[in-house]
């Protein structure tokens, strides 16, 4: 089944430039989003860390 990743090398050799910026951002977007959503939730897991 191709991936995002395959797609990604299909727009870089065909050089789609608006395709390989949808994936940078939508990339970008889903691993922020995931740091930050374990940041607030690391100290409900972890007891021994807490915010200031």
């Amino acid at each position: 089944y191709p991936g995002i990743g395959l797609l990604l090398y299909m727009a870089v050799t065909r050089g789609d430039y608006n395709l390989i910026m949808g994936i940078t951002v939508l990339s970008i977007l889903t691993i922020s989003t995931a740091v930050l959503i374990l940041d607030l939730l690391y100290p409900l897991l972890d007891p021994r860390i807490r915010h200031r």
